[in-house]
């Protein structure tokens, strides 16, 4: 899988995205595509025209449904508890 930003979270109006070394770093959602929410993986372009920069964020909707998908598959393996009150 390549290397993608990861929406953290966002509220009041402010973005955190998870970068692939697990840095965070907040921007305005306002940058965001509009249906951009928690979790969905992110692709960078940038452009430069002379003084000027562009960046634009991009949902990998295939690249996000998979991590769901890899995520949910490794939630599933993890042993549960057994149930009933605990003794201390």
């Amino acid at each position: 899988m390549s290397e993608y930003l990861t929406i953290d979270s966002v509220t009041d109006g402010v973005a955190r995205l998870e970068l692939p070394d697990g840095t965070l770093v907040e921007i305005p959602a306002s940058w965001l595509p509009t249906d951009a929410k928690e979790a969905d993986l992110l692709t960078v372009r940038t452009e430069l025209r002379g003084a000027t920069a562009s960046i634009e964020f991009r949902i990998d909707a295939e690249a996000t449904a998979a991590r769901l998908k890899e995520v949910t598959e490794l939630r599933e393996r993890i042993p549960r508890a057994p149930a009933g009150d605990l003794e201390l």
